[in-house]
């Protein structure tokens, strides 16, 4: 029976609680990951990961618009370019730590694949941490390396 340190990626890419937005989304767009754990003095303190991108709570207020017959009818009072700016820098400075999971589940590496499964399927997670005994991180599964797992079978 397979376990969770047969299929684990080892050499983990991980951030800080301090990590800003603009840094963790460029690693995650660089190596096409869906999240990652966010660690402090070697033990996972959350996971940040795409949703938790998309899901900021500082909104960047673009004017809305309505097109009525070719002419542009505004909903909103509008912002001018150096406004909208000074919002998305808002949004990309916003520290991780404000945006990470911060309930998260960790696994050890002797766990069966089969658990592991169910509960990424159960809790609908992209990836859950490995984690010694002393929660110490060890490396990470994500949905990929399950169905990679799968299509090798």
């Amino acid at each position: 029976m397979p376990k969770v340190n047969d299929i684990m990626t080892e050499q983990v890419i991980a951030c800080a609680p301090a990590t800003q937005v603009s840094d963790v989304a460029r690693i995650l767009a660089e190596n096409r990951f869906s999240g990652m754990p966010v660690v402090e003095n070697d033990r996972v303190v959350g996971v940040v990961t795409e949703d938790d991108l998309l899901k900021i709570e500082k909104p960047i207020r673009i004017p809305q618009f309505l097109g009525i017959l070719g002419s542009a009818v505004y909903l909103d009072n509008p912002l001018d370019g150096d406004e909208v700016e000074k919002q998305i820098s808002q949004v990309l400075a916003t520290e991780v730590r404000e945006i990470m999971s911060k309930e998260f589940e960790v696994v050890n590496a002797d766990l069966d694949i089969h658990q592991l499964a169910a509960l990424m399927i159960d809790k609908n997670l992209s990836i859950v941490p490995v984690v010694n005994a002393d929660h110490v991180l060890v490396g990470v599964v994500t949905k990929s390396d399950i169905v990679s797992l799968l299509a090798n079978e």
